[in-house]
């Protein structure tokens, strides 16, 4: 077998010293791997986050870091200053990122030189020994078989043309890298036509056919031809023309024409002209010099290319700047991080799905995405169909947080049972046979306004009207007020009681020693004054004692408004005019002679009650009084209903004054939470769930400005599992100002239209907006929400799955063909798998820059690769830049939201963090062996 050039060089590339010239894979694998290296790497990693704090400073290294410019503080820590920082010097010593934190983004696409990164490679660049980078080796070597078979064919004749077949292959790669007219041209222009033109110039009849055209007589004949190759020459360069201004066509046109005919012109004299040894030189040396015409054309293409993709998928000084601010925004979370030392919770695994678009904010695959419970502050929405997995994914979080024992919480659902289904995390569970009191806590404005909501929420029965409910609310408010006023003037003058007795006290004190010392004096006129003194003060004190024995009167209850409800429209007409019932009547007279309203903070609200009824209440027609009393009479009635909602000793929780107290929420760290399911309590155990949020909701509204630097102060959770069924105004309003306030709210509901009910679109959306960590699981019922997270997320600069990366694994790449049934020699259907390849199968379609398909036969190319015993059909993969997309296409739902998987977007240190996550939880018979075993360790 006659071996090849690349054969040649090859074995050539073998000899000390020649080895950098001649051997050409070696120089193409270097190349390659060159600009690989500066198109493929991990330029925006950090591990170590500049700070002016160094950590891990041994006491051998102290001298080391002093002399780079750092300074011990008497603490014993080591500082240096914002521009020391950033020195590699005393990157040893910086604080690591969280490991949530790091960045690394092991496919960056961005080079090294900050050059746009399709500028530096194209697709023919990136795999080793490609049929592009030998192609000036193909055109070259079909003049040496030229030569090679006029040399032989002097000493065996016609024999020695059989030396031409030493060009198939290199036809047939030039063929299949360019075009079949390449191959053709290549054929006659390179191969037959030097060898034609050589033996003609020993004197066959072309030469002697040239040196007669070139005598006098055939002139004229040579200036036809001449005429007809310059015409012919000037139209193939017009078609060849194909871009340009139409001026600048014509300098095109011209400027080859003049080129190939100087050419021609310049070949013809020299082989007619010089000596048969110089002109035999002459006629096989010049072809050889296309093979760099060659490749400055290659040259010349590739520049047009680059500068086009450069265009089309640049970087840019623009995002090169984002890229740098970019890192400053991830160094300056990673510090925050670092400095929050709340304790982490997991929120689930990155699966790397928006890691690999490029998409910034996406976490390192493999890492947990984590919140910090100063993350939390910021509020948690979690959406998911039902059975999507959501509560089990909130038993998990909620027995996390309360492992940090940092924080108390309210625990509740929409049909009270998610506190069943928890119950060994709870500390409070308000339950029927507790003694809990429905108005603790809550002045009269605030009770009234929990019965607004719950009217609201559709949680109390419905009304013929609103005027009419509207108007009921207004005397409902008027006589709580009362009801308050009442209960408060009677502690008012108890305790005003408890402070006469008191006087009356030191009073008997002071008479009993003036007794005993007129005895001693034998005073006999100022004992009998102290002894009558004394009497009389024991008489007083006897009296108030038993004043204060008696039970009150009225209860600060609900059951306690009810009943001056019923009485209220108990008004009888006598001479001076209307009269109220005498109880109103009786607590109009005690407030007012009690002196509570000397000291009350409502006292104008209070006489404002007592001026409505006595003015504006008792004037009114009987029956609109009456519709307006029937209206809230029957929304309280819903209260009492439920004959478990009771205390131990079967009094209504309605009727129960004081109780268990909320304030440990707030200040021991407890958790609380309704076990009432809706199917055994019905309404009222949803109205005492809402009622018992709302006293929480006082309380932390009623919390001093600086909570958080009190001793025994504590955030608040409030979780609420179908959330769209149990939040309201009070949630909205309190959710705002919640942060400041030690309040942080995680919600779960279905989706989107859920809460359209109980707000308006603008509204709902609003709401959402508070929530700063959002959680979308399953949820293909509702494509308005899976349309929210899309906008809500928004376009970036991303890398598409659809586009095929720039780094390209040569090895694994043609492994893979080399392992393919399609060229298996030994497959049992070889032949069959022969014709299928004949017919293209196994050639794939690259880039726009190579628009047609590309195929490299495994018999012309396996001596290419020596590591590779057999390479199959394969083509290069495409190289694309990044391109303006939405984060979450429409179909990247589908396609990665399903059971045990959620989109987390999460508020981490003051910035976002994103990725389709691997999310795990708790059944609800795991959730206390789950504490058992954490606790342990």
């Amino acid at each position: 077998m006659i071996p090849t050039i690349f054969q040649v060089l090859s074995v050539l590339g073998k000899v000390p010293g020649l080895k950098r010239f001649v051997d050409v894979e070696a120089s193409i694998q270097e190349r390659t791997n060159e600009e690989i290296h500066e198109v493929v790497g991990a330029f925006d990693d950090f591990v170590k986050v500049p700070s002016n704090i160094l950590v891990d400073v041994k006491e051998e290294d102290q001298a080391i870091v002093e002399a780079y410019g750092a300074i011990q503080f008497p603490d014993g820590s080591w500082h240096v200053s914002d521009d020391l920082k950033h020195s590699k010097d005393l990157e040893s010593w910086m604080p690591n990122a969280t490991d949530d934190m790091i960045v690394r983004f092991e496919n960056s696409k961005i080079t090294r030189s900050g050059k746009p990164m399709d500028a530096v490679v194209l697709p023919q660049d990136t795999i080793t020994g490609s049929v592009s980078s030998a192609m000036p080796l193909m055109f070259a070597a079909l003049p040496v078989i030229a030569c090679a078979a006029f040399i032989l064919s002097r000493f065996f004749g016609a024999y020695g043309y059989l030396a031409l077949l030493a060009a198939v292959p290199y036809l047939k790669a030039i063929r299949v890298d360019k075009s079949a007219s390449h191959a053709i041209g290549s054929f006659f222009c390179l191969l037959i036509g030097p060898l034609f033109v050589g033996i003609q110039s020993l004197g066959g009849a072309g030469v002697a056919a040239l040196r007669s055209l070139m005598s006098g007589p055939g002139l004229i004949p040579l200036g036809i031809v001449f005429l007809v190759v310059v015409t012919l020459t000037f139209a193939c360069c017009y078609f060849s023309s194909k871009q340009g201004t139409k001026h600048e066509k014509s300098l095109d046109l011209f400027a080859r024409a003049l080129k190939v005919e100087v050419s021609f012109v310049v070949y013809a004299v020299a082989v007619s002209l010089l000596p048969a040894p110089l002109s035999l030189i002459f006629i096989f040396a010049v072809p050889n010099l296309y093979c760099i015409r060659y490749t400055q054309i290659e040259r010349e293409t590739r520049t047009s290319e680059t500068s086009s993709n450069s265009n089309h998928f640049t970087i840019g000084r623009h995002e090169n700047t984002a890229r740098g601010m970019m890192k400053k925004q991830w160094i300056a979370q990673a510090l925050r991080a670092l400095n929050d030392k709340t304790p982490l919770i997991p929120l689930g695994k990155a699966t790397g799905f928006l890691f690999n678009k490029m998409y910034r904010f996406a976490p390192v695959p493999g890492k947990m995405l984590v919140a910090s419970l100063k993350d939390t502050s910021q509020h948690i929405l979690v959406i998911a169909k039902s059975g999507g997995g959501k509560t089990f994914w909130l038993r998990k979080f909620m027995a996390l947080v309360k492992l940090t024992k940092w924080a108390g919480a309210i625990v509740g659902d929409g049909k009270n049972v998610l506190v069943r289904e928890v119950m060994s995390l709870m500390d409070i569970v308000i339950e029927p046979g507790i003694n809990l009191s429905l108005s603790q806590g809550m002045n009269a404005q605030q009770l009234v306004q929990a019965f607004r909501e719950l009217k609201r929420k559709g949680k109390m029965s419905e009304d013929e009207s609103s005027f009419w409910t509207s108007m009921g609310f207004i005397v409902l408010e008027h006589v709580a007020m009362i009801v308050e006023a009442a209960c408060e003037a009677e502690k008012f003058v108890r305790s005003n009681t408890a402070l006469l007795i008191s006087d009356e006290e030191q009073q008997l004190i002071k008479f009993t020693s003036i007794e005993r010392l007129a005895e001693l004096e034998g005073d006999q006129e100022r004992l009998s004054h102290a002894k009558n003194a004394i009497a009389e003060t024991r008489a007083n004190i006897r009296k108030l004692e038993a004043s204060l024995k008696q039970p009150r009167s009225c209860y600060w209850t609900i059951g306690q408004i009810q009943r001056f409800l019923n009485v209220v429209n108990q008004i009888k007409q006598t001479e001076k005019g209307f009269e109220l019932h005498e109880e109103f009547r009786g607590a109009f007279d005690f407030i007012e002679k009690s002196g509570y309203l000397n000291v009350a903070d409502a006292a104008n609200q209070i006489k404002g009650s007592v001026s409505y009824f006595a003015n504006t209440w008792a004037v009114m027609a009987p029956e609109t009084r009456t519709s307006i009393t029937s209206n809230i009479d029957n929304a309280l009635n819903d209260v009492f209903r439920g004959r478990h909602l009771k205390n131990a000793d079967g009094v209504l929780w309605a009727d129960t004054e004081t109780g268990i107290d909320f304030q440990g929420v707030l200040t021991n760290k407890l958790w609380i939470g309704v076990n009432l399911p809706t199917m055994v309590h019905g309404v009222g155990g949803q109205i005492t769930a809402d009622i018992v949020r709302m006293r929480v909701y006082n309380l932390i509204k009623n919390r001093p400005v600086n909570w958080a630097d009190l001793e025994g102060h504590n955030p608040v959770f409030n979780f609420i599992d179908e959330a769209q069924s149990v939040i309201g105004e009070a949630e909205r309003d309190l959710i705002a100002m919640a942060r400041s306030l030690g309040c942080y709210f995680v919600f779960l509901t279905q989706n989107i239209s859920s809460f359209l009910a109980n707000f308006s679109e603008h509204g709902a959306h609003n709401l959402f907006e508070l929530f700063a960590t959002k959680v979308l699981m399953q949820n293909e019922s509702s494509h308005s929400t899976y349309k929210y997270f899309q906008e809500m997320l928004g376009k970036a600069r991303l890398t598409p799955y659809k586009t095929a990366s720039v780094g390209i694994n040569n090895q694994a790449m043609l492994q893979r063909y080399a392992n393919s049934a399609l060229v298996d020699p030994e497959h049992p259907d070889a032949v069959f798998m022969q014709k299928l390849r004949e017919k293209g199968v196994g050639a794939i379609q690259n880039s726009y820059v190579h628009s047609a398909p590309r195929q490299i036969d495994v018999k012309d190319a396996a001596h290419r690769f020596e590591d590779v015993a057999r390479i199959k059909n394969f083509d290069l993969e495409t190289v694309q830049g990044t391109e303006l997309s939405w984060v979450m296409d429409d179909d990247d739902f589908a396609n990665t939201l399903f059971q045990g998987q959620a989109l987390i977007v999460v508020s981490r240190a003051g910035s976002t963090r994103t990725e389709i996550c691997e999310v795990g939880g708790l059944e609800a018979d795991q959730v206390e062996d789950f504490m058992r075993e954490n606790r342990r360790v």
